[in-house]
């Protein structure tokens, strides 16, 4: 044994007749030893050469394959990006051209491609898509164009429907003894409810109808409907039956569409308060009289006006007092539908109504389109919505002044328009106006200190007398003013014998509308002088 593993494990091998190489360590250096048996029997011979030595000649060769492999691997490397940018050019260019195509630019151009493979195909691809995109556009742009010119003629016939409506604000502004409002809501830009009134010798005619069918066809039947009624009004206006008959003929010739409308129909006369009324085929009105009790108007229910030439309609009548309401509406109201698709319903109308009596027709009118949408709760309007309130109240105007003498001249036409609408006789007239222009000056001069400027209202009522019961109606002065205190009833009577010079300051005025008046009362309402002045007209 040498002491040195390494020949130690060398000897061993060669001993038992191995064969092969092995690395041995001898002091820093490492050596490369051979060795196999001889064919003479028990010889082994082993050969031990320096590692240097072994791989000094292989050194050149090993760094010219390193060499050539690295040379080799940039050589592929710049040849697959030459290929895969040959690959993907048409690929850039292909995006290229979809990115403006995708930001709107559909004429830009496609680049070609030579060889029909994959790439070729999805060329083919993008040119239908943007051919495709070319079209629709062109399409679109002309639906657009004709949408946007349907929009704007719906919107011309919207406005000249609702401009053949009566207008809202004040409606009959020369009469303070009716009531009356009404609003409709169509569905869609232009519907088929309609409602009317027309005042011709002291008789209100109205209707408010529902054509069948929505849309276009129905707003033109509607426009037709109204124009009917007008004339039909001049030459039928004694009942809201014969009424109904003249439109009934008139709709039904040459009804090639089968087109038909529903309305309610009256007259009601301002002179006898009689309501006469028609309904043809239409929702029962809501009754209110003037103590609040509400109840669904009872009529014969004739056939909707335009389905038959010769028709035989049933009319009714009733007396109509002052504060007594009628409302009229379509069945866009009671069956305006919520989320869950419940129905408005008359009941729910009965009892809003009752709540309501006191109010006016355009409070009321205004209150019922709120708690219908209220009640919708966002649910699409499916129906036009239109609803009437006609109520006799008692004649009434009214006109508010300043204390200065220019004012006399705005109450003269005050008090000529009165007359006029509440029918006073010219003999009366005259000496009305000169005890109300007398109370009025007394007032001017008198009320307010000097330079100090104050209203002076006027409200003018006409009713029948309660304390008679002929004809005989009765006219009501009521004058206010904030001026100082004083009452005119307790003045002394002018002395009308003596000279003008001599005579006090207003007496001949306080005179003249005390003794043209049947009654004179004053009240002292805090700060308000209330002067009352009665004229009882057979």
């Amino acid at each position: 044994m040498t002491g040195d593993p390494a020949l130690d494990s060398l000897g061993r091998k060669m001993l038992n007749g191995e064969k092969g190489m092995m690395e041995i360590l001898k002091g820093k250096d490492y050596s490369m030893a051979v060795y196999r048996p001889l064919q003479t029997k028990g010889w082994s011979v082993a050969l031990v050469c320096s590692r240097l030595d072994v791989f000094s000649s292989l050194m050149p060769i090993m760094w010219f394959a390193g060499i050539a492999v690295a040379l080799g691997i940039l050589l592929m490397f710049f040849l697959c990006v030459i290929a895969i940018r040959h690959i993907t050019r048409p690929l850039e260019t292909l995006t290229a051209s979809t990115s403006e195509i995708a930001r709107g630019n559909l004429h830009v151009e496609v680049p070609e491609l030579k060889v029909e493979d994959e790439m070729w195909q999805l060329r083919q691809s993008f040119v239908h898509m943007q051919k495709s995109l070319r079209k629709h556009i062109a399409e679109l742009t002309i639906s657009t164009a004709n949408n946007e010119r349907i929009k704007s003629e719906l919107s011309i016939a919207n406005n000249i429907q609702h401009s053949m409506m009566p207008k809202t604000h004040q409606p009959l502004p020369d009469r303070s003894d009716i009531d009356i409002h009404a609003s409709l809501l169509p569905a869609k830009e232009v519907g088929g409810d309609l409602y009317d009134y027309y005042l011709y010798h002291d008789k209100l005619c109205f209707i408010v109808g529902d054509v069948s069918g929505k849309g276009v066809p129905a707003a033109l039947y509607m426009a037709m409907t109204m124009r009917v009624f007008r004339i039909a009004c001049r030459h039928h206006i004694n009942t809201a039956h014969e009424i109904a008959e003249a439109m009934g003929r008139t709709l039904a010739e040459n009804n090639e569409s089968n087109m038909f409308i529903t309305a309610f129909i009256g007259v009601l006369d301002l002179k006898t308060n009689k309501l006469g009324y028609c309904n043809a085929g239409h929702n029962q009105p809501l009754l209110v009289l003037p103590d609040g009790h509400c109840s669904l108007l009872q009529a014969e229910n004739n056939i909707p006006l335009g389905i038959m030439e010769r028709f035989d309609f049933e009319g009714a009548s009733m007396d109509f007092p002052v504060e007594t309401k009628l409302l009229v509406y379509t069945d866009g109201l009671t069956e305006a539908e919520d989320q869950q698709k419940n129905q408005f319903g008359e009941e729910r109308l009965i009892s809003i109504m009752e709540e309501l009596s006191n109010l006016s027709s355009h409070e009321i009118v205004k209150t019922l389109n709120a708690k219908v949408k209220e009640f919708a709760n966002g649910a699409q309007q499916s129906d036009d919505l239109t609803i009437l309130c006609i109520s006799k109240r008692t004649p009434r105007r009214s006109i508010l002044l300043t204390n200065k003498m220019s004012e006399v001249t705005k109450l003269r036409n005050f008090m000529e328009g009165a007359a006029k609408e509440f029918g006073i006789p010219d003999d009366i007239r005259l000496s009305l106006n000169l005890a109300v222009e007398e109370a009025v000056v007394n007032v001017i001069n008198y009320a307010y200190p000097k330079g100090t400027m104050g209203d002076i209202e006027l409200n003018v009522t006409y009713a029948p007398n309660p304390e008679s019961s002929d004809d005989a109606k009765v006219i009501n002065f009521t004058l206010i003013d904030q001026g100082i205190p004083f009452d005119p009833t307790t003045q002394a009577e002018a002395d009308t014998t003596s000279d003008l010079e001599n005579r006090e300051i207003g007496g001949l005025g306080i005179h003249l509308f005390q003794n043209l008046m049947d009654r004179t009362e004053y009240q002292r309402d805090g700060n308000d002088n209330i002067l009352i002045m009665t004229k009882t007209i057979n």
